[in-house]
């Protein structure tokens, strides 16, 4: 079982910076926790890690031997097409596991001086489970592969132990949904957290699966602008959280060559849809595992859902958003545990339409980076400027570039 197969997509002339980064707030986050020591199941398209330094680091173990952070194990036995309608093979899990947990150099600073993108975990450990050979028009609707690649797949990372599962993939209707229902059941009762995209328009029109099963975190996608995606579909009360979905930066599988470079690293710059908000909460939920953990607190599946929703940024009208659910995933107030304000209660009224953001503006200038140093001193820092940066979300005081 291998990475999938490279793609020949080129480095990129010209950069943007991550936005959802910056709107996340999280270079104020990092020193507070970077994901080590948690587990997540990626189950999707496959990912090339070859030629790429955000993806090909290594982790020492407890009994000093060193492994690759990122791992792959193929589960399909079919072809391997060329292109998907429009993205290349690996380009969709390569994308997803990118946004999750791209890695920064060892003093904290990214990988490339002409954008500052990087996973919210970086440092987190992930198994990604290739389960999908198609993606149809860059949705996550699960098309012509059988759903009981998926269904193993969980069996083997809730066997294997993970902290979360991520699927950035959707199914509507199939003879295996009792049996892959009863597969993310178990994993929720051995205790790991099942995040789930939401579906997008024109892909779902119903409940999407495995969103909508029981104790599963679904989330929606929204914009520069913090409002509901319009390519996120429109299912009801289903969703319960967003996240930055529209026009992200993310990493696309690089050129196969004997050493991984930044040189050699092609990106994608206006990633969209609602698999690409699920590994943003999947790495927000990475950081708070490790956070409480390393306080004594061992949160339970339902105990990370209630924290994500009690600790959202609301939509700027009532909630829940049939998009965004309970509102945007705010990292910082979740790890420390900052619910919203109580006048915010929840209504069956949702939001108007969304409206488009247009996309990050590109730039060439280097990125001033300070090392991020973990410890209490850093907290204390972290603490200073917590109120602010609670306060008002990065999007809403200016622009990201």
């Amino acid at each position: 079982m291998t990475d999938c197969r490279f793609s020949t997509a080129t480095p990129d002339a010209s950069l943007v910076n991550a936005w959802h980064l910056q709107r996340l707030n999280m270079d104020t986050v990092w020193p507070m926790a970077t994901g080590k020591g948690i587990k997540v199941a990626v189950i999707d398209t496959g990912i090339n890690t070859v030629g790429s330094p955000y993806l090909s680091d290594t982790i020492t173990g407890d009994d000093g031997a060193t492994r690759r952070r990122i791992t792959a194990v193929d589960l399909m036995d079919g072809p391997r097409p060329d292109d998907n309608d429009g993205m290349l093979e690996c380009d969709h899990g390569t994308l997803v596991t990118s946004l999750l947990a791209a890695g920064r150099q060892r003093d904290g600073s990214p990988w490339s001086n002409r954008t500052n993108f990087a996973g919210i975990a970086p440092d987190v450990e992930v198994i990604a489970y290739r389960t999908l050979t198609v993606v149809a028009d860059g949705e996550e609707q699960r098309e012509g592969d059988p759903l009981s690649a998926t269904i193993e797949a969980v069996r083997l990372a809730t066997a294997e132990g993970v902290d979360i599962i991520n699927l950035s993939q959707t199914v509507v209707e199939d003879p295996a949904l009792k049996e892959y229902e009863a597969a993310i059941a178990d994993a929720i009762e051995q205790g790991i957290v099942v995040v789930a995209a939401a579906g997008n328009a024109g892909a779902v029109r119903d409940r999407a699966y495995p969103a909508a099963f029981p104790g599963v975190i679904s989330v929606g996608s929204s914009t520069q602008g913090d409002a509901g995606a319009q390519s996120s579909a429109l299912v009801g009360n289903n969703v319960t959280i967003g996240a930055p979905g529209e026009n992200v930066v993310g990493l696309r599988s690089s050129q196969a060559i004997d050493a991984a470079a930044v040189s050699n690293q092609a990106f994608e710059l206006k990633g969209t849809g609602t698999s690409f908000a699920t590994p943003i909460v999947s790495g927000v939920v990475a950081l708070l595992l490790e956070y409480e953990r390393r306080h004594g607190v061992d949160l339970s599946p339902a105990e990370v859902k209630e924290r994500l929703v009690a600790t959202a940024d609301p939509p700027g009208h009532q909630v829940p958003d049939l998009r965004l659910g309970a509102g945007i995933v705010n990292p910082l107030r979740a790890l420390l545990n900052l619910k919203r304000d109580p006048q915010v209660e929840p209504t069956e009224v949702a939001s108007p339409p969304a409206t488009v953001a247009p996309a990050p503006t590109p730039t060439e200038q280097a990125l001033p980076v300070a090392a991020l140093a973990i410890g209490v001193g850093s907290v204390i820092v972290v603490l200073l400027g917590v109120v602010a940066a609670i306060a008002i979300p990065a999007a809403r005081r200016s622009s990201a570039s």
